[in-house]
């Protein structure tokens, strides 16, 4: 069940109601990944900062994004510029979620995110997609994943659903963990542009990419002001990620 879902991206977040002083910023790009970013951009006067770059051997990119109060690791796919026009309807991915989850897990994440400042809060999330024939289709797997089962998506074309079910960890005593997912069905489509006799005209390249998407958002208590001990750092994001999974593989479960 878990490889239908193509994932477009994978994020860790650390938090603060406060922002941390410049003296806990986490690692540099290069000292991550040890290569320099692709691209750097920064705002001084906001305290933001973005580097983005390729890393696992060029197959993947991350970025690092730093605004007060928060650190963000997100890593999807290497996009291109232009693409061919047999690519024009593609969903974008990094893998099946469990491959990328995986992959995501080989980077240095669990080191910054334990050794620098001690947040209160952490997040883990991914994005991810699963292709259908139609629209239809995509309303019926949403069916089944959010146990709708007396309601009628027929005919409809367009649905969201956005839910959380938090749980308290078993790792860090009392503590709640938002479990929070999005899930709609989506379409692309692509176009290239044909210039006949001068005049511009956009033309699709093929019939629309159907999908279902889900984005999952695991976090801990927003209301949570203490940091989280360093020893259950490890298990503690080890806890998100499986919570992650389970929304993926088996929907909505309380």
């Amino acid at each position: 069940m878990l490889d239908q879902w193509l994932c477009e991206s994978v994020r860790l977040s650390a938090l603060w109601p406060i922002a941390p002083g410049k003296s806990s910023s986490p690692l540099t790009f290069k000292e991550f990944a040890g290569t320099d970013p692709d691209s750097r951009e920064e705002q001084l006067k906001f305290g933001m900062l973005r580097e983005v770059g390729t890393v696992l051997d060029g197959s993947v990119n991350l970025e690092m994004r730093q605004t007060p109060g928060r650190f963000d690791w997100i890593m999807g796919p290497v996009m291109q510029v232009s693409v061919p026009a047999s690519e024009a309807t593609k969903f974008f991915h990094i893998g099946a979620v469990p491959d990328a989850i995986k992959r995501f897990s080989e980077l240095p994440l669990l080191r910054v995110a334990r050794d620098f400042a001690q947040p209160p809060r952490f997040a883990y999330g991914i994005v991810a997609y699963s292709t259908v024939n139609d629209v239809d289709a995509s309303h019926r797997q949403l069916a089944t994943l959010l146990h709708l089962k007396d309601f009628d998506l027929r005919d409809a074309t367009e649905f969201a659903l956005q839910i959380n079910r938090p749980r308290f960890s078993s790792v860090v005593k009392d503590l709640k963990i938002n479990r929070l997912s999005r899930w709609a069905t989506v379409r692309i489509l692509g176009f290239h542009f044909a210039v006949p006799h001068g005049e511009k005209v956009v033309q699709p390249t093929s019939p629309p990419l159907v999908a279902t998407r889900v984005d999952i958002d695991v976090n801990t208590d927003e209301n949570r002001s203490e940091p989280i001990p360093t020893d259950k750092i490890p298990n503690l994001l080890d806890e998100l990620t499986s919570f992650t999974l389970e929304i993926a593989e088996k929907g909505d479960v309380k």
